[in-house]
């Protein structure tokens, strides 16, 4: 099932070299998309974004010099409609519900699985313009589905 976007450009900010390294590798070889760039901190971040326009940001949270949302509210104040995925080792639900009211499309939790990235980049190219508060519940919702099982909400 390669090939999902050729076309899919990506941008990745995050300060360690290695994370960086497996993201790109993996998004070139399951063909998921084009990495046009890598920045090593959030001020390069933004300017990279600015320069490049990318269809999609991975972007870490915990990063020397500028952290990634004070990165993400920048990328948003000049492109409100930026599709930006966090990496975060805090998995913290309310830090998450936090991320993602301030604006991100979707995140991932360090470590993770890289077969999660095909799951991920398809999901935030179909975010419309769901509220942040529905994307989340959405994204806990097919979680507790995968972990628990089919349930009622209600």
């Amino acid at each position: 099932m390669k090939n999902i976007e050729k076309d899919l450009t990506i941008l990745i900010i995050d300060d360690d070299d290695h994370i960086r390294s497996v993201l790109k590798d993996y998004i070139l070889n399951e063909e998921l998309g084009t990495v046009v760039g890598e920045a090593t901190d959030g001020e390069e971040g933004v300017k990279m974004y600015k320069q490049l326009q990318p269809a999609i940001v991975f972007l870490d949270v915990l990063m020397p010099f500028q952290n990634g949302l004070e990165t993400l509210l920048q990328i948003l104040a000049y492109d409100p409609q930026a599709k930006v995925i966090m990496m975060t080792v805090l998995s913290e639900l309310q830090y998450i519900v936090e991320l993602v009211k301030a604006g991100a499309c979707n995140y991932l939790t360090k470590p993770f699985h890289l077969q999660q990235l095909r799951k991920i980049i398809k999901e935030t190219r179909q975010i419309s313009s769901l509220s942040p508060q529905q994307r989340i519940a959405d994204r806990l919702q097919k979680e507790l589905k995968t972990d628990y099982g089919e349930f009622d909400f209600d």
